[in-house]
């Protein structure tokens, strides 16, 4: 479906609720439209992460840090890897919580407003899910681009206004003269101070500090389609934003001034320096095509294994998961390989990440990594033992030398390629 079919799909979805600020009034109970950490790129990775996490057979999650039931977002992997090597941030599994709870609430509370999302308290916590298949196509959209995400929130914003009868305050302001600073500065206040009462108004938001921070993102979306001045610090911008190309465009918007998907794959040329020419084409695909083909991936070994792979202790939970042996966020060009995801518990998972007697969802713990690859094989072996077409062993042999920098010969016997991993 093209850009502009889905528009209309995203407003025709829209039309079935009303996102009038004034009839939800001052309910803390009632999520925001909008908030700090609502950035397109934010929003985006988000969408990807919930929609990962759904294919993975979770139809629920959380985002609270607190909360050790392994269905908490912050336990997602490429959560965990994507802050610290793409963004450039410490380890929010552990060392950064307060800093980034904001990074996963704040678009998840935005998608229950926009009623893609639904969610209940449960416990201290709010449990999410997704509404229904449409809301799941349109997670879908946001998932593909930042500028879809973009375009979803234009979309928002635009019926919040307008419901809200907020939309004349924004047409004065962008009627006036943008280009003389002392009328620019006079207009630009009576806009904040009409946003501002229209917070405390209609919202549990009562201190100027979070509609500050919450006026930016909204006039900001608006500053950059119709290029008029936005909003940094607290005032006017210096510079009229005319497209994404400007890096200061960019700054009155996004988290990060690179897009988080594009550096990732960037990122993992420094591993190919390392593992030589195996680096595989599959990382230049889009988002979508990538997602598609791991998610297909995952689903087909959940079919594939009613029960876990690997036999040890930490098969005792119910509950159960697909893994990625090597990360896909340290090895993408593998990330959709049956031969490197594993069906295991929901203890072996979090067993598969104790690196140091603490959990790490964004690395994976050498010997126990070795256990897995060797049940991996026996799955490969029985498979081909009942003549069963499913798997590669030469894909699997090309992961393990790629993976452990090995030089297993392309026609190893099972036996030697056990021999190897033990």
């Amino acid at each position: 479906m093209t850009v502009k079919n889905m528009e209309k799909e995203i407003k025709k979805y829209f039309s079935k609720y009303d996102f009038d600020l004034r009839k939800r009034k001052k309910n803390k109970k009632v999520p925001r439209f909008t908030d700090q950490k609502c950035t397109p790129d934010i929003l985006q990775f988000i969408s990807f992460i919930i929609l990962d996490w759904v294919e993975n057979g979770n139809n629920k999650w959380n985002v609270s840090f607190k909360t050790d039931t392994g269905n908490s977002l912050w336990h997602h992997s490429l959560f965990s890897e994507i802050f610290q090597n793409i963004y450039g941030k410490p380890n929010p599994l552990y060392e950064s919580e307060n800093e980034y709870d904001k990074i996963l609430s704040h678009p998840n509370v935005q998608l229950v407003y926009a009623e893609i999302l639904e969610r209940e308290k449960k416990g201290r916590a709010f449990s999410y899910n997704i509404k229904n298949d449409t809301a799941k196509k349109i997670l879908e959209f946001i998932a593909t681009s930042e500028n879809n995400a973009f375009i979803f929130q234009n979309i928002l914003y635009d019926k919040v206004s307008k419901e809200s009868n907020f939309t004349k305050h924004l047409t004065k302001y962008k009627k006036n003269d943008h280009t003389e600073k002392e009328k620019i500065k006079k207009s630009y206040k009576k806009i904040k101070d009409d946003f501002y009462k229209l917070l405390k108004k209609n919202t549990a938001i009562n201190n100027n500090d979070e509609c500050g921070r919450i006026f930016a993102k909204f006039l900001n979306n608006y500053a950059i389609r119709w290029h008029i001045r936005g909003s940094k610090e607290g005032r006017p911008t210096n510079f009229i934003p005319s497209s994404f190309a400007q890096l200061e465009t960019r700054g009155l918007l996004y988290y990060n001034q690179e897009n988080w998907y594009d550096k990732w794959l960037k990122k993992d040329k420094n591993i190919t320096r390392k593992i030589g020419k195996s680096q595989n084409k599959k990382q230049k695909k889009s988002l979508r095509q990538f997602t598609t083909k791991v998610n297909a991936a995952k689903k087909k070994i959940r079919k594939m294994y009613e029960t876990s792979e690997h036999e040890d202790k930490f098969n005792i939970t119910s509950g159960l998961d697909t893994h990625h042996i090597f990360l896909s966020s340290e090895f993408p060009q593998y990330a959709d390989c049956i031969e490197n995801i594993i069906k295991i518990t929901g203890s072996q998972h979090r067993r598969a990440h104790l690196v140091n007697g603490k959990t790490k969802y964004g690395e994976a713990e050498k010997k126990y990594q070795k256990k897995l690859l060797k049940s991996k094989l026996k799955s490969i072996e029985d498979s081909k033992k009942n003549n069963k077409k499913d798997y590669s062993k030469e894909k699997f042999i090309e992961i393990l030398n790629v993976g452990l920098n090995l030089k297993i010969p392309k026609n190893a016997s099972f036996a030697k390629i056990r021999r190897i991993l033990s």
